[in-house]
């Protein structure tokens, strides 16, 4: 919980920026993102990282939650979905993907318990 407790900040910059939630009306944007914070580390641990990442990437909703868990994990710099994918895509068989994974899933833990502090629409 501690390595996730760093990264709370962040996420809630990263939910700010990326328009996921509007922080002056204390609510979620849309009440999937909610939805989609929520499953991304369960689809990580059941289907994958690759897989989870490519289909994220390819729907225009769920790439918002992307680019705030690129901004939040900020792996080697990557702080977009685009260019956390393609990182993830080349070092596919690196043994380093295997700390990147942990990374991102704390990210979307912290994203997730950033979300809950605000209201749904």
């Amino acid at each position: 919980m501690k390595r996730i407790s760093k990264l709370l900040a962040n996420a809630d910059n990263a939910l700010q920026e990326t328009r996921l939630v509007n922080a002056e009306a204390k609510k979620i944007e849309d009440n999937v993102y909610d939805g989609y914070i929520a499953g991304f580390g369960p689809a990580v641990i059941t289907a994958g990282l690759l897989p989870t990442l490519s289909t994220y990437a390819g729907h225009d909703k769920r790439i918002k939650v992307l680019h705030a868990i690129a901004k939040v994990a900020n792996i080697d710099n990557k702080d977009n979905a685009e260019e956390l994918l393609k990182h993830c895509l080349i070092a596919a068989h690196a043994p380093k993907l295997n700390n990147w994974k942990i990374k991102i899933i704390d990210a979307s833990i912290a994203l997730k318990l950033m979300i809950r502090t605000y209201n749904l629409k």
